[in-house]
């Protein structure tokens, strides 16, 4: 919260060019020196300029840690067990220094200004301190989450996230989340998608899949994972049972190729996972369909549009066939492989002519020794009909 004019911690403030100090500046906190004063020259460890901002008290709860990526070469943290102290000063500042819109501009600007650190602390800053100021603070959100730059958009969720673990304010959250959603902009959108990623999508997961499949219709997505990270969130808090159904109709859903085109990369990440000991040599995904609590025709569904679009298929063929690898000499493992590329191939003569080219060319020459290719080519070799 220092003074515009102090460039760096334990640094006097950068000279006035006609050395003689000019008015105080919009952005100085009351009670410091405003940009351009005259401060003691840095003395010892610490520096006058520091001494003088922080005071006796705070001086003392407080390390000045050298640091070469931060202006100045220095930086503040709090000593540990003072760390209490971030949300009492910011419960200082919005009570006694500054209006909320002034306090919020200059964490708005720190977001979009500072380096990854401080613009993440910036926007924590924004979200847990919300209470005082929702209004303001849901504005300052809206610029964020509207800008260009990735890493404000992120910050921006980081402060939803924020805002939406105090019960007080979580239902202005879901509102705002739903507007944007349903006709925001495209950055807008983007937004929600990584405010679930984060962790939101564990407070409202059926919520989290309807947004999610709005926000994955936007063209702009194609170059961001914003929406697989959201629906992998809600996957791995416990849904699914729930993700799945979903992803199985994005997958076929031949009117939205952008949404096809997100079920596909969402199960080639999913189908990166294993089941935990002792079935450690299962896919977690076969695995949840072999008790049950996912239905093999669904991930079937999926599989195939992952194996088919021009996007996903390079590393899904990659993935089921690191399947294979670990199933061999594993009866059970093998047969639900199986059953599920049967699935995957029936009806879909473009996937069983892919498969043979895998089998004789890719999986072929990497696996010569695994007998479980036999049972895959006698599938190839089945009569579709």
């Amino acid at each position: 919260l220092a003074a515009p004019g102090l460039a760096g911690v334990g640094l006097e403030p950068a000279p006035d060019p006609g050395g003689v100090p000019g008015p105080p500046g919009a952005g100085a906190v009351p009670g410091f020196p405003f940009a351009g004063a005259p401060l003691a020259p840095p003395t010892g460890r610490s520096g006058g300029a520091l001494d003088a901002l922080l005071g006796p008290v705070l001086r003392e709860a407080v390390l000045v840690v050298d640091d070469d990526r931060v202006p100045g070469g220095r930086r503040i943290e709090f000593a540990p067990g003072n760390e209490p102290l971030r949300r009492s000063l910011l419960e200082v500042a919005w009570a006694d220094w500054w209006l909320p819109e002034q306090l919020l501009g200059w964490l708005g600007g720190l977001v979009r200004d500072g380096t990854p650190g401080v613009r993440q602390a910036a926007a924590g800053a924004v979200g847990w301190s919300a209470a005082h100021g929702v209004h303001a603070a849901l504005r300052v959100v809206d610029q964020l989450a509207r800008e260009r730059r990735a890493g404000v958009r992120q910050a921006a969720a980081i402060a939803l996230v924020g805002m939406a673990m105090q019960p007080e304010l979580r239902q202005r959250v879901r509102i705002e989340l739903d507007r944007w959603a349903a006709g925001g902009a495209a950055h807008l959108r983007d937004t929600v998608a990584r405010a679930y990623a984060l962790g939101l999508a564990r407070l409202w997961p059926e919520t989290a899949l309807a947004q999610l499949r709005r926000v994955a219709e936007a063209r702009m997505q194609r170059r961001n994972n914003s929406v697989v990270r959201g629906l992998v969130e809600v996957y791995v808090c416990g849904h699914a049972a729930s993700v799945l159904p979903a992803l199985a109709q994005w997958a076929v859903d031949e009117d939205e190729p952008e949404v096809r085109l997100h079920a596909g990369r969402a199960l080639r990440v999913l189908a990166d996972r294993w089941a935990p000991a002792p079935r450690e040599r299962w896919p977690e995904l076969l695995d949840l369909a072999r008790v049950g609590t996912v239905r093999m025709a669904d991930l079937a569904t999926c599989w195939a549009t992952a194996l088919s679009l021009p996007g996903t298929a390079y590393r899904a063929w990659r993935t089921l066939g690191f399947w294979l690898s670990r199933a061999e000499g594993h009866p059970e493992v093998a047969a639900g492989c199986l059953r599920l590329i049967a699935l995957v191939v029936q009806g879909r003569e473009p996937l069983r002519r892919r498969l043979d080219h895998q089998l004789r060319h890719v999986w072929g020459p990497l696996m010569r020794d695994n007998t479980l290719l036999h049972d895959v080519r006698r599938l190839i070799d089945e009569d579709p009909a």
